[in-house]
């Protein structure tokens, strides 16, 4: 006789730990002694699932914290007990979680053109190794948590969907809150400089030049340059050094936050002509003085500070004593003035002309730049010509026989001359005159 066998049974799960609701959950059975055609039943919490009679069993429905056994029942000979029961497995059930994502931007407010923005998305329920597609206006234009771009245009509608790869989760994909672009086209600064003083000025004159700025913001620098080298910052420069030639200019940077140019504009170039600044000196030769030559000038002389008319040449030979002094005038009406000339009069005239005695009387006519005339008013048969210089030096002699003589100059430089003449009665006179 043999002695009996005990049947049994384990079972197992095609899962570990918990799993989403709905998730097909299967249950397999191992069985030793269970003879020929042994009986499956499949129990929930103790309690038999009707038609669960294989040697496994599937279901979606099952609950968090249900205990799943099964019994078997052996139909083979010499054993006991006929039935036996498996071990239990208690079912772990996870809600499913609903992924989400916001996002935010780094200008939330008005964003210059052309600026980089950067869009931060926060995901909800990601996993451990979420995906990301940004969108604008619906059109894939980025992946990963953070997107950056500088080509947005006013009105642009930037999103992001987000796939989570928690196994589970309601939906795998989800889009996040859309944020409109408000984007702002820059402005263009503007800058002109005006001078006080216009562009023709006399040297010394003192020029305030001030500046017209647009678009400049609260806080603008301003950076003048004379002939392009920094000069002084602020909004005015004002300086009584200028030279003939200089340009001015003016540079500024807006300090608003959005504007061409990073800011900066460039003002006119104010090109300034200046007049005067050479001073005149008189050079006193005897009675002739001469102011120095400077080019494209007006003379004008004074004595004792009253205007002498007529005398506006670089030349002039002085007919009574006194402070004289000459003022020069260009085209800008820019004037100078030389140093006070002080003369005695006769005694600066030379000795060889100082002669006194009876007057002869006569007068001398440039017929040419090279022939003197010398017409003598008394009557008398003969006499003598002599032209002295500045300096009292005798430049020239002749005789004269009758009224009227030619005198031959051509030899002498340009200047002022003293013409002497003396009949053979010992009457004499004596004439200026200027040769060119």
């Amino acid at each position: 006789m043999n002695a009996p066998v005990s049947p049994a049974i384990t079972i197992s799960s095609n899962t570990t730990g918990a799993v989403c609701a709905g998730t097909s959950i299967s249950f397999s059975s191992t069985i030793s002694n269970g003879g020929a055609s042994p009986v499956y039943q499949w129990m929930s919490n103790g309690s038999n699932i009707n038609g669960a009679n294989a040697s496994s069993y599937s279901s979606t429905g099952l609950l968090n914290g249900e205990i799943i056994s099964c019994a078997l029942t052996s139909n083979a000979a010499c054993i006991s007990p006929s039935t036996v029961n498996s071990n239990s497995i208690a079912v772990s059930i996870s809600s499913p979680l609903t992924p989400g994502v916001t996002i935010s931007s780094n200008h939330p407010n008005a964003t210059c053109a052309g600026t980089g923005v950067t869009f931060t998305a926060l995901a909800v329920n990601g996993g451990n190794a979420p995906s990301y597609q940004w969108k604008v206006n619906g059109v894939n234009s980025g992946l990963g948590n953070t997107y950056t771009t500088t080509s947005l245009s006013n009105g642009d509608i930037v999103t992001c969907e987000l796939t989570s790869n928690l196994s589970c989760i309601t939906t795998p994909t989800v889009t996040s809150n859309s944020i409109t672009a408000n984007i702002t086209a820059p402005v263009t600064p503007v800058l002109s400089i005006t001078s006080n003083q216009g562009l023709v000025i006399c040297s010394g004159t003192t020029v305030a030049f001030s500046s017209t700025a647009i678009n400049s913001g609260g806080a603008p620098v301003f950076q003048w340059k004379l002939n392009g080298v920094n000069a002084i910052t602020g909004s005015t420069y004002t300086t009584s050094a200028l030279q003939n030639g200089d340009a001015v200019t003016c540079e500024m940077t807006s300090s608003l936050a959005c504007v061409s140019n990073n800011g900066h504009a460039v003002s006119n170039t104010l090109q300034i002509t200046v007049g005067g600044g050479i001073t005149p000196t008189v050079q006193e030769n005897n009675c002739d003085l001469a102011a120095s030559l400077i080019p494209n000038v007006a003379y004008q002389w004074y004595v004792n500070s009253a205007v002498i008319p007529a005398a506006n040449t670089r030349f002039y030979t002085v007919d009574q004593g006194g402070y004289y002094y000459v003022v020069v005038a260009d085209s800008n009406f820019c004037t100078e003035q030389s140093a006070d000339v002080f003369v005695s009069y006769p005694a600066c005239m030379p000795t060889a002309v100082k002669e006194t005695g009876d007057d002869l009387s006569f007068e001398v006519y440039e017929l040419s730049n090279s022939t003197w005339q010398v017409t003598v008013s008394d009557i008398f048969s003969a006499g003598a010509v002599d032209v002295f210089d500045a300096m009292g030096r005798n430049v020239l002699k002749s005789e004269i026989g009758n009224q009227k003589s030619e005198l031959n100059v051509s030899g002498l430089s340009s200047g002022m001359y003293f013409v002497r003449v003396e009949n053979r009665d010992g009457k004499f006179g004596v004439q200026k005159m200027m040769k060119f």
